[in-house]
């Protein structure tokens, strides 16, 4: 017989599987190989393909623009 029986994660390639250690156990967790999310590590598979909140979007926008710079970006600009 020939090995035509696959796994469904060889058809699914919208993530993958990826341990993650919170304290001292480890957690399964998905990573978003296509998409939005490409490359983000989520708790739940199906967030993969959620809908991105836009009120939540354009708010993180303006909270990141508010906070004050890290020591590191105003090292980053040359001296005078």
């Amino acid at each position: 017989m020939g090995n035509w029986l696959m796994r469904a994660s060889e058809f699914i390639t919208e993530h993958e599987m990826v341990f993650s250690r919170t304290g001292n156990k480890l957690k399964t967790k998905w990573r978003c190989t296509s998409g939005t999310r490409r490359g983000r590590v989520v708790g739940n598979a199906k967030d993969c393909d959620a809908p991105i909140d836009q009120k939540k979007r354009a708010q993180m926008k303006v909270t990141r623009k508010t906070k004050a710079k890290s020591p590191q970006e105003k090292q980053r600009r040359p001296k005078e």
